[in-house]
């Protein structure tokens, strides 16, 4: 971004960047790369029409922001370069991520293209890519090779978009029921272990003429549409506000989502620590209980569309993941203690 020109300077600048780490922003997309009938209809005239030239371009352009996250300290296994939206066309596919590897060996690749090897083929898409992000209903009926595929050092993401949309779809849509956000982003996640979510826009107002005046109500004239005749709700999370941006009660649940996983990501860093400790059998029993609670039960969610929306069954399972984490806690605490007495008494004799 260029001082002054965009808007994208005020994140694509050192200091901005190490703003937004030190809050907590845990990627940083280095570009995208787009597919060869784009760049020849003209919509990046400053690089090229030619698809070779275009790719050598995005090398130098990339090369740039490489050398601005590595000013700001940005971690090398947090970012990544995103490539081909949707795409079938494989070939093209293949050669701008081959050319990238080349150029970028270090940084992760990854692309919502329709490729459905997952690492597992000998091609040059299998070879070279090293995230794959499919639709939510492709990765359920991926699951097997996604779990094959990570044995190679692959990772799979999943994404929603306008899409899917079924009556049970988990999605951020306007009439959908607001829990269906938080399972999507929390206990579904969980389940299918995905390695991350990826989203396309989160505050398109382009059906929008202003901000939301000062005086609304609880009634407002927004179009909750990005554009056209796009789901409501789809690509955008956010509304503009009269003093700023205003979040929207998807937004809201797609908090208490991530933060249901991070129940569980706490629990089970919990008792990897408690396995490692040298805890007495019957310690040793309770935490093997206790482990049990990593799993989504199926009477809160089955599948992405077989899952409970009575926010009390949800907020049962909280609540008892909760009560573990706060009982290793104890019991990792007790074990600790115990080891310095016992250590301490042995010095004094």
């Amino acid at each position: 971004g260029v001082e002054g020109e965009d808007s994208i300077h005020h994140l694509a600048n050192v200091d901005a960047l190490r703003r937004i780490k030190q809050r907590g922003s845990g990627w940083w997309n280095v570009g995208y790369v787009l597919a060869p009938e784009h760049v020849e209809r003209g919509l990046v005239e400053k690089l090229s029409k030619d698809y070779d030239t275009y790719l050598s371009k995005c090398v130098e352009l990339f090369r740039t922001e490489v050398e601005r996250l590595k000013a700001a300290e940005w971690p090398e296994d947090r970012t990544g370069i995103y490539f081909l939206d949707e795409t079938s066309n494989f070939e093209a596919l293949g050669k701008a991520a081959k050319a990238m590897k080349e150029a970028f060996p270090d940084i992760p690749l990854m692309t919502t293209g329709y490729d459905r090897s997952y690492g597992l083929e000998d091609n040059v898409v299998s070879k070279s890519l090293d995230i794959w992000v499919p639709l939510t209903p492709r990765y359920r009926e991926d699951e097997g090779k996604i779990v094959e595929g990570r044995k190679l050092g692959k990772q799979a993401w999943w994404y929603t978009c306008c899409g899917p949309i079924g009556s049970k779809d988990l999605n951020w849509f306007t009439q959908f029921p607001a829990i269906r956000a938080r399972l999507l982003m929390g206990v579904a996640a969980r389940r299918y272990a995905v390695d991350g979510y990826l989203y396309y826009r989160c505050c398109g107002w382009a059906n929008n003429p202003g901000p939301i005046p000062a005086d609304t109500d609880i009634y407002t004239a927004w179009v909750p549409q990005y554009s056209g005749t796009l789901p409501d709700g789809d690509g955008q999370i956010v509304c503009a506000g009269p003093a700023g941006p205003l979040p929207t009660i998807a937004l809201e649940n797609i908090r208490d989502g991530l933060e249901d996983y991070e129940y569980y990501w706490v629990l089970e860093d919990l008792l990897r620590q408690a396995d490692a400790a040298r805890l007495p059998r019957a310690r040793q029993a309770r935490v093997a209980e206790l482990r049990g609670l990593l799993e989504v039960p199926d009477t809160l969610l089955t599948s992405i569309t077989q899952y409970s929306e009575d926010p009390q069954v949800l907020l049962l399972q909280r609540d008892k993941v909760a009560a573990a984490i706060v009982e290793l806690q104890q019991v990792l605490k007790a074990q600790r203690d115990e080891e310095w007495l016992r250590e301490t008494t042995l010095r004094l004799r």
